[in-house]
């Protein structure tokens, strides 16, 4: 079992240590209410995930009061959601089967986000997958591979 917290400390500390901020850790999530968030985006979370929102729910940056940025970088399940949504919304319009199939859980803070994509057998596609907007054009036969980049390894992987 991974140790999230310190191996998310170890990720602050080499992205962030130097920029005054603070790192911030969500409460561990409860089995009953990532239940309940897994149903309401219509996606079973990929164990790795499970188990981090189930050790960190939430990971980013502590932000003074008056930010107007978002302090989460791993967005704490009570927000996945709405930010299951909106990201999904961006493309839902011209790819909305592939939409359903994105569950994003890394905020970019620029438009962009980055998650995991399932297979239209809902398996999951290995690896973890940004969602670049720059890249998107809005146009319903543009290939998802040209506006997402996926990324081989893990949650873990990715945070060490």
């Amino acid at each position: 079992m991974t140790n999230w917290r310190d191996l998310l400390e170890r990720h602050h500390s080499r992205m962030q240590g130097d920029s005054g901020y603070d790192p911030k850790f969500g409460d561990p999530a409860s089995l009953e209410q990532l239940r309940d968030i897994q149903d309401s985006i219509g996606l079973v979370f990929p164990d790795e995930l499970a188990e981090l929102y189930a050790s960190v729910d939430g990971y980013g940056l502590e932000m003074g009061a008056g930010s107007l940025l978002s302090p989460w970088f791993l967005v704490p399940s009570s927000l996945l959601p709405d930010f299951v949504q909106n990201n999904r919304s961006v493309f839902s319009g011209t790819h909305p089967e592939f939409a359903k199939r994105y569950l994003p859980c890394i905020d970019w803070l620029n438009g962009n986000s980055m998650g995991f994509i399932y297979a239209t057998d809902g398996e999951l596609v290995s690896g973890l997958h940004e969602f670049s907007h720059e890249a998107y054009s809005y146009e319903p036969d543009q290939d998802p591979a040209e506006f997402f980049e996926a990324f081989d390894g893990t949650l873990s992987d990715f945070f060490d």
